[in-house]
């Protein structure tokens, strides 16, 4: 009976999931084909960026975005699917 109270949990809040993620990863995208045309075009300037105890120092602007649209994505995603398993672990 458990089993199928978590399955209707999970298939009540699948829409929002579903369009969440596939905003996520539209944008995430967006972020990291911006980052690939700077890197094409050659925008330079010197960037720093720390992220979870890590620095990336570099300097081209592109590399930033794709970086950042990159985390952005598997950050998301991650989230979801901890949603996901949550909504499967409620009785």
């Amino acid at each position: 009976m458990a089993e199928i109270a978590s399955v209707a949990h999970i298939r009540a809040g699948e829409g929002i999931l579903k369009w969440t993620l596939l905003i996520t990863l539209v944008i995430a995208l967006a972020i990291v084909i911006a980052g690939c045309v700077l890197v094409y075009l050659g925008a330079s300037g010197q960037s720093e960026m720390s992220l979870f105890g890590s620095t990336v120092s570099t300097t081209s602007v592109g590399v930033i975005g794709i970086f950042c649209g990159t985390v952005l994505g598997i950050l998301n995603t991650r989230r979801i699917l901890k949603a996901v398993e949550r909504l499967g672990a409620l009785p």
